[in-house]
């Protein structure tokens, strides 16, 4: 006897999320571009990170900052402080103007005012 063929319904559920996400990091919104491999933007946030890290993770990072991963734990850290320091002077350093107010009409400015405002509360 031949069996009876089911068709499966996809199953629909309400999670209180909505579909369309509004959020936007600094970086999409200021239109940087560009991936900074080591997550950091400072040596000393970038050593904390080193501190904390494992061999494997750091042997990770090394690899996809261009580093080779050779060596011990304290021989590849170095390394990578070494990289960081280079990746920092060459193209890592942002400089920003020296007055600290934006332009009032630039509607870019406002929100990035926005969203700072909302971290200092």
């Amino acid at each position: 006897m031949p069996r009876k063929k089911t068709t499966k319904k996809k199953l629909e559920y309400a999670d209180g999320q909505s579909e369309t996400k509004t959020e936007k990091s600094i970086e999409s919104i200021l239109g940087v571009t560009e991936k900074n491999y080591f997550g950091s933007r400072s040596e000393s946030e970038f050593s904390e990170k080193l501190k904390e890290m494992s061999l494997t993770a750091m042997q990770e990072l090394a690899v996809t900052a261009g580093v080779f991963p050779s060596g011990t734990k304290p021989m590849l850290r170095n390394k990578l402080k070494k990289a960081f320091a280079e990746y920092m002077l060459n193209n890592g350093r942002i400089t920003a103007p020296k007055t600290s107010q934006p332009h009032p009409e630039d509607s870019l400015s406002k929100k990035f005012m926005s969203i700072m405002n909302t971290w200092e509360k």
